[in-house]
Order: C-alpha cells, then sequence, then structure tokens
C-alpha cells in the first residue's frame, strides 16, 4: 500500500509539473511595443495546455485554435493597416482562464544580424559628433528596437529565446542601443513614416558559420567532419569545459597576484617609486621573451587650487585609449575604471573630489594575458576637466609586476558553427519581415575562401523562415556591409584575409558585373571601406554607414528611384598604356578626381595610367594576372566616389 501511495505522489507531482510547464505562454520576443509587419497575415504561436482551446484576439478580429498534442499552437491572424497600438489578447476558454495581452504596432520589421559593429552600442560611438548630438536630443515613439541577449544552443533548433523587451529611441535609452540600428531605423521611420521595428540579433566576434542551421551547414563538405565529430550537442559538455577553463584562469590570476611585486605596495605612503624607469607607453615595452604577467605605468599632473574650484561637483573624463589586454586604472589613489579586454575604449568619469591642489597621479595595471601587450596609439590619452585638458602621452615611468606564462584559453562557444542560429534566428519563427541587414565578416577573414557560399547559403536559408509580404515580387532585400579599413597601409596592393573577405563580399551582392546592377539573389552592398580606424576595429563613424544601408534599403524595399551604392565597374578594357574602366549608370556619376595614376575622364568612366601605377608607391590600384584590382590593402585610400559622395567598394575585375 506505501509502495502504490508512493507512486501515485511521484505521478501526481510529474502531472503538476508538466501542468506548470504547459501553461499558457507566448515567445518571449512578444512583449509591448512590438512591431509586426505590414502588408501580411499576423503569426502568433505559443504553448498552452494540451486540447486546451485558445482564443485570440487582435484589433476587432478573433480566432480560435486547439493546443495540440504536442502543447504548441499556432494562428494566423488578418493583416493590419501600419499603425497601432493594437491590443493582442490570448486568452484560455477554461473554468479557470489565463490571459495574456500585448500592445503591438504594425508597420515594418527589419532583421540587424551580424557581428561586434552590427551591435556596437551608442555609447562607444559618442566621440562621432553626429552620434553625440543626435542621441542627446532625438526621440521617436515609431522606432521600436529589441536586442537578443547572447545566447547559444548547439544541441538543436529552439523554440524560444531569451529576450529583452522593446524600447523605443529617446535620449535616456539611447545609450545602449546599436548605433548603425540607431541611425538605420531613424532615416527609415522618418521617410516611410510608418511604425519601425528593428530586431537585433547579433553577437560580436562571430562567424557566418554560427549563423546556420546543422543541415545548412552540413551541405559543404569541409564542414561534415567537423560537425560530425562535435560535443558541444553532448549533456553537461559545454558546462565541464567552461568550468574547467574558468578554473585554469583564475589560478593564472591569481598565480599573478600573488607573484606581483607591486600590487599590494603601491598604496603605501613611503612607497618609493625611483626605480621604476621612464617609458614611451606605445614602446615595445614589455619583457622580451616573456610578455604576459601584469605591468604597472605612473604619471602625474599639476593643478591648481583655481583648477580644482573650477571643477568642484564636476564629473572629469579621464581617456586612456585602448590597451592590451586589461586594465584598473586609479587616481590618486582611488579606483576609477576597469576594463576586461582589449578593445573598449577606456573612457572613465570620477567625482572631481578625488583631485586636489599641486601634484596628483594615475597609476595603471595593465595585464597582459595573450599576445604582446600594447597602449594602442592614435587614441586619446588626456584628463578632459571643465576649465582645461590635460595631454597624458608623455612623462610616465613603468614597473614590471609579474612575469607570467600566457593565460590558458578559453572557448568562445558562441561562435561555434550552428549554436546562433539555433538560439538566436530559429526563436523568431515565422516572422514577415520587410529586409534584412548583415555586417558581420572580421571572424571570417582568417578563411575566407568559402564566405560567398556560406552568406549565400545562409540568406537563402533565412528567406524560408521570414516570409515576405504578399506585395513584394522577390524575397526581401539583405544589405551586407563590406568591411571598414582597419589595420596597415602598404606601397603596393596586397594579399590578405581581410582584402579577399571584402572580394566575397563584392561578388556575393555582384555575381555577374553587368550594366544592370539587380542582384539575383537578392544581396546589396553597402561599403564601409572608407569609415575606418587603422586602430580601431569598431570605427566610429556609424552615421555613415547606417545611411549607406538605408539608402540601399530605401531603393530595394521601397522602390526609390535613387543612386544608393558606390561606383560599381562593369567594363575594364585595356586601351595601350591606359585602362578603361567603365562604371554602371545605375551608381551615379563620378566624382572628379586626379591623383596622377587615375582620372576621372567622363561621367562613368575612369582612366589608368600604367605607367604610372608601376612607378606609384600606392595600395589604392593593383594589377594580378588579368584583373585589375582596387583597394586591395587592410587599410586602403578610397579615391572613387560617385558625386553623391558614396565610395566604391574594393572590386576586382577582368581586363579585356
Amino acid at each position: 500500500m506505501k509502495q502504490i501511495k508512493f507512486y501515485i505522489l511521484i505521478l501526481t507531482l510529474a502531472l503538476v509539473s508538466q501542468a506548470a510547464l504547459a501553461q499558457l505562454r507566448l515567445p518571449a520576443i512578444f512583449s509591448d511595443g512590438m512591431v509586426m509587419q505590414r502588408f501580411a497575415p499576423v503569426p502568433v504561436w505559443g504553448w498552452g495546455n494540451p486540447g486546451e482551446k485558445i482564443k485570440v484576439t487582435l484589433g476587432d478580429k478573433t480566432r480560435k485554435v486547439k493546443v495540440g498534442k504536442d502543447g504548441k499552437w499556432t494562428v494566423s491572424m488578418p493583416e493590419l493597416p501600419a499603425g497601432g497600438p493594437y491590443t493582442l489578447t490570448v486568452a484560455e476558454t477554461g473554468k479557470t482562464p489565463k490571459t495574456l495581452t500585448v500592445n503591438m504596432y504594425v508597420g515594418d520589421v527589419f532583421l540587424f544580424s551580424g557581428q561586434s559593429n552590427q551591435e556596437l552600442p551608442i555609447r562607444r560611438c559618442m566621440d562621432n559628433k553626429t552620434v553625440a548630438e543626435v542621441s542627446k536630443t532625438y526621440t521617436n515613439d515609431n522606432i521600436h528596437y529589441l536586442k537578443l541577449p547572447h545566447q547559444f544552443n548547439f544541441s538543436e533548433p529552439k523554440e524560444d529565446c531569451m529576450a529583452a523587451k522593446w524600447i523605443t529611441i529617446n535620449p535616456q535609452t539611447a545609450a545602449e542601443i546599436a548605433a548603425v540600428s540607431y541611425f538605420v531605423s531613424k532615416e527609415i521611420q522618418e521617410y516611410a513614416k510608418v511604425p519601425v521595428g528593428i530586431i537585433n540579433s547579433s553577437v560580436g566576434g562571430t562567424r557566418v558559420e554560427a549563423w546556420m542551421s546543422y543541415d545548412n551547414l552540413n551541405r559543404f563538405p569541409e564542414y561534415k567532419e567537423i560537425l560530425k565529430d562535435r560535443k558541444f550537442h553532448q549533456k553537461n559538455w559545454v558546462d565541464s569545459v567552461r568550468n574547467a577553463e574558468n578554473n585554469a584562469i583564475k589560478a593564472w590570476n591569481e598565480r599573478r597576484e600573488k607573484n606581483d611585486s607591486i600590487l599590494h605596495k603601491w598604496t603605501n605612503p613611503d612607497y618609493d617609486f625611483s626605480s621604476w624607469e621612464p617609458v614611451d607607453i606605445f614602446s615595445r615595452f614589455y619583457t622580451k621573451g616573456k610578455p604576459h604577467g601584469s605591468y604597472w605605468f605612473r604619471t602625474t599632473f599639476r593643478l591648481s587650487k583655481d583648477n580644482v574650484e573650477a571643477n568642484k561637483g564636476t564629473k572629469p573624463l579621464l581617456r586612456l585609449g585602448a590597451m592590451k589586454d586589461a586594465d584598473v586604472t586609479y587616481l590618486n589613489g582611488k579606483r576609477v575604471g576597469n576594463t576586461t579586454y582589449e578593445f573598449p575604449p577606456r573612457k572613465y568619469s570620477f567625482d572631481a573630489s578625488l583631485l586636489r591642489e599641486g601634484e596628483n597621479e594615475v597609476m595603471v595595471q595593465l595585464v597582459a594575458e595573450k599576445g604582446m601587450p600594447n597602449f594602442t596609439k592614435g587614441k586619446l590619452y588626456q584628463l578632459e576637466l571643465s576649465d582645461t585638458t590635460i595631454v597624458l602621452t608623455d612623462g610616465w615611468v613603468m614597473a614590471v609586476g609579474a612575469n607570467m606564462e600566457p593565460c590558458p584559453p578559453s572557448t568562445y562557444f558562441v561562435d561555434t558553427p550552428v549554436g546562433l542560429y539555433n538560439a538566436m534566428i530559429h526563436p523568431l519563427g515565422p516572422l514577415s519581415i520587410r529586409g534584412m541587414v548583415w555586417y558581420q565578416g572580421e571572424a571570417n577573414t582568417g578563411k575566407p575562401y568559402h564566405y560567398k557560399e556560406y552568406l549565400q547559403a545562409m540568406i537563402d536559408e533565412w528567406h524560408g523562415q521570414f516570409p515576405t509580404i504578399k506585395q513584394s515580387e522577390k524575397p526581401w532585400p539583405s544589405v551586407i556591409v563590406q568591411l571598414a579599413g582597419f589595420m596597415g597601409r602598404h606601397e603596393k596592393m596586397i594579399k590578405s584575409g581581410w582584402c579577399d573577405l571584402r572580394l566575397q563580399q563584392f561578388e556575393a551582392c555582384h555575381p555577374t558585373v553587368t550594366s544592370s546592377l539587380q542582384s539575383p539573389n537578392g544581396a546589396f552592398l553597402a561599403t564601409a571601406l572608407d569609415c575606418g580606424e587603422a586602430n580601431d576595429i569598431h570605427p566610429q563613424s556609424k552615421p555613415t554607414v547606417a545611411h549607406r544601408i538605408a539608402l540601399q534599403l530605401m531603393k530595394q524595399v521601397y522602390g526609390e528611384n535613387i543612386v544608393s551604392e558606390g561606383p560599381v565597374p562593369v567594363k575594364c578594357v585595356r586601351d595601350d598604356c591606359k585602362l578603361i574602366l567603365s562604371f554602371s549608370k545605375e551608381t551615379g556619376k563620378l566624382r572628379s578626381f586626379d591623383d596622377g595614376v587615375a582620372k576621372v575622364t567622363g561621367d562613368y568612366e575612369l582612366t589608368i595610367d600604367l605607367q604610372a601605377l608601376q612607378n606609384a608607391k600606392t595600395s589604392t590600384y593593383g594589377i594580378e594576372g588579368n584583373r585589375f584590382c582596387y583597394a586591395h590593402d587592410e587599410f586602403p585610400l578610397c579615391t572613387i566616389y560617385n558625386v553623391e559622395g558614396i565610395a566604391s567598394g574594393a572590386f576586382d575585375i577582368n581586363i579585356e
């Protein structure tokens, strides 16, 4: 009898647990402020108790649906005119019904995906004048933005995901909105005059393969064995690897701190800095042969009594450029900032009460984990006060705290094939969208050679998931951002992963170079080539990139008869000692220039002087075999623009 009661108890608990799991639920992306695509049926789906009858009401339309045996339900609601808010009500019809309510809008929905430059927030771009000025004042309640948190799953496509709440643009929300999303949506909403929804599903440092499904990627021979042998789908494997790696990194940091000869001593009032060596912080200051560990840097500056008085009650800003890898920064012995990896700009604000009359001190502990530690040259290193700015590039001294072996590696799981598709694309379900913006590629520069095929396969797969509006003759368009200039500029064209990746992006959008630029695969280029910074993989000029994206969307989505792209070559002919390049009339008249090698000789014609090219120190133009190459460099000097001011992307073209 006791055994029977025990089994009854277990069964009851199981049923209660199952019922709890099967409660009426909508996907996480369904929250107040959500935007659904106009000119299309509105998909609504969710979960509930098997067999339960559900009533779905949107506006003045109602549909009924029954929860399936698998606990899922879905219904298609009639399309609605642009506007809102419309009230979506989902209710059970049983004795103790549960009701869910979402206030949503109808307009144009765009999916933004890719890696870090796609998700780089406004707060990281405030050195750009346009970003700083607009974000402090601009409000638009008709722009609705949703950023998906980072998440991954290798086992299977997920039905739901983690999601934040939809927000609108105003000075209070701007800081965390992705800069490209912000400025594209601003331009599109002001043009289209309807609610605009941006779903930003992007993760820094990720390859295109992470955004593809298992079946899609498995079609490529080079991935069949990789996917077959992977362990990511094994239960608890990710956690076990992560725990082991975290423990190893923790132990490394503990040894580093224990061995650091300065860490717990420099704050003593009688500490003697006289043994510290003067240093150019932009030099190779690290220990040869064993560069990892911790390094300490100190500089001082003087303030008058008037300086201190003038800054009372303010928040001065200490700028220390960028560093590799991590830093902890102190002002007059008080910690004012900490950054854990190399890319973010060090911009540390603090209370002016830390300042004092006379000598003040800045201390930086730089932790070098992997690679060569450095301070990035060309960035701002200064203290910005209300009454003055003090430059801090000179006058530093340094000492070595601890030399170590390299920090143990950690697996970047989100950059593993399939994981992001399963967790951040598939859960978006059958949402209709108006277009997609793809800003990615940096992570594929190590092996760029199949990128074009991967990208096209990903776009095709997403076309199958996200329906196109019924009025459109073609699937929604994709705007592909060609990578910005970065790193070095050379005297002759070079071969590199960055150059090859840009060509793959160009060819994905222009698979056949003809007089007509109608892309057969629905991919269109917006180059960021001239918007880069040699010393920063995350350039600030996001409004320019966003404007070029918006132009492509206006033309390809809304049918505007405008020039939406930089000059695209359609023909290259050798004429004795010259090359004559002809450009598409669709990409506008060429802006006049003559740099001694290339000269605009017609509205759509560029002439290359081959003798001058042979003698010139330039990577802007080059010839490889029977192809003319433009901007084949990591950080090229861009010269070809149309009169609208849009740069040509990096390209090469056969010489006839």
